[in-house]
């Protein structure tokens, strides 16, 4: 596009007229976006029909839109990780609940032990008891006699 103003000479015009309002040296300023430093998501397609104002508004108003969008994925992938976190948590309780359980049964077993002894020894304190028994009555029969 052909300027009436030739931008070249009025901007060596005011950097002559004044140096300390122009950025000094070439990487003191940023250089005005252009239609091709703006990508856009493959989703959307500009119009033949826009002009580079419509296509650079577009461009910058779907980068926000695509930037949002992809931290929202980003959030599903840490959430998919935090899952697997959980999935071994889970894994990691259900190991510590068999073990657990083995150890509920393993009391389970000693106190069915330690419940067969002592009955068997309630059994022989019986046994015991009415063989004294007899004896006091043996002995009671003979000091009678």
């Amino acid at each position: 596009m052909d300027h009436p103003i030739d931008l070249d000479q009025l901007e060596h015009e005011i950097s002559a007229a004044s140096p300390s309002l122009l950025p000094q040296g070439p990487d003191s300023y940023a250089p005005p976006p252009r239609l091709r430093d703006l990508p856009i998501p493959p989703y959307v397609e500009h119009s033949k029909d826009i002009n580079d104002f419509g296509k650079l508004t577009s461009a910058a108003v779907i980068a926000p839109w695509e930037a949002a969008a992809k931290d929202i994925e980003a959030m599903g992938n840490q959430l998919i990780e935090e899952a697997g976190r959980c999935d071994q948590v889970l894994k990691e309780i259900k190991d510590s609940f068999k073990q657990l359980s083995e150890t509920a049964q393993m009391y389970r077993n000693l106190g069915k032990e330690h419940f067969a002894r002592i009955e068997n020894a309630s059994r022989i304190a019986q046994k015991v008891k009415a063989i004294c028994d007899e004896l006091r009555m043996t002995e009671v029969t003979e000091d009678g006699q």
